[in-house]
């Protein structure tokens, strides 16, 4: 399998806990939380096309410092917005923008744009000036958070989640079932395996994972009764670390803390509408499709 087709472990929690959750929902509907789940699962596979809308915002907090270098505490803010459509079972088409501030050495926020399209196994990249590029090869795909055919791949999750079922609530003028699902501070390292990342970490995964701190994980589900479609859902994730037990040694002026709060939204709609996507014209090939294909957003 592509490793663009691998990644994806943030956005892919949506509809892979749907199956194994048996609570009983406390709502004013009709269905239990867990019955409502099974059947998302269900009609979410069963999906032949959907448009998506995704913003996605990090903040990570961290003490860079080491007994030879001293560059003082880090924040790193990153927003990524995106949007697109899939159809199944192996196409997509996306346009993202990515605003990242903090970066060391820069004092302005960098602003970036792209769009892709995934065919099969084809990944096609469309660089700043409007030229596309595709490439076949293992190549990382920064954006595959956003492929969410990926979902399915989280289901054994479900039985380490608590649900909440907060029953039938107005989301944009719709009523709509919610249902929280709150994840174990120790599922940090099964939401990785799970998803296809664990192996992308390097091999001191474990040493790395042991020493951070899991919070909080919840994802918040707002699901449509009648057809069991998902229309909104929000994933959050609060990590943090001491980087002292990597033997990273702060200097006075910097802090050894690290901290990571993730939030991450996504809409569904037009759910089986006539979508089409086809492969850019005159794509050129090569091994490493984003190099330069960021532009201003």
């Amino acid at each position: 399998m592509k490793a663009y087709k691998k990644q994806g472990a943030f956005v892919a929690l949506i509809v892979a806990v749907l199956l194994l959750v048996s609570s009983c929902g406390v709502g004013t509907s009709t269905l239990s939380g867990g019955q409502l789940l099974q059947n998302s699962l269900k009609a979410m596979n069963q999906l032949k096309s959907f448009h998506f809308d995704m913003n996605l915002a990090d903040s990570v907090n961290s003490g860079q410092a080491t007994s030879s270098t001293s560059t003082g505490a880090q924040s790193i803010t990153v927003n990524i917005t995106g949007n697109g459509d899939e159809v199944t079972p192996d196409k997509t088409q996306l346009h993202v923008s990515l605003n990242l501030a903090g970066i060391t050495g820069s004092t302005k926020t960098q602003n970036y744009s792209t769009s892709e399209i995934v065919l099969g196994n084809k990944l096609y990249v469309q660089n700043a000036n409007g030229q596309w590029y595709v490439s076949n090869e293992n190549v990382s795909n920064p954006f595959a958070a956003a492929n969410v055919s990926n979902y399915t791949a989280l289901l054994n999750l479900a039985q380490k989640a608590t649900l909440t079922d907060h029953g039938d609530q107005n989301l944009n003028g719709v009523s709509l079932h919610h249902l929280t699902l709150t994840f174990g501070k120790n599922s940090l390292k099964d939401l990785l395996n799970a998803s296809g990342q664990l192996g992308s970490l390097g091999k001191n995964i474990d040493t790395l994972l042991n020493n951070v701190n899991l919070q909080t994980a919840t994802l918040d589900l707002w699901i449509d009764d009648a057809t069991s479609y998902i229309h909104h859902m929000e994933l959050k994730l609060n990590l943090s670390m001491n980087l002292g037990s990597l033997g990273i040694t702060p200097t006075t002026s910097t802090s050894s803390n690290f901290s990571d709060a993730l939030d991450l939204t996504v809409d569904f709609s037009k759910f089986n509408e006539s979508i089409t996507i086809n492969a850019p014209a005159n794509a050129i090939p090569t091994d490493n499709p984003f190099s330069g294909s960021f532009g201003g957003a």
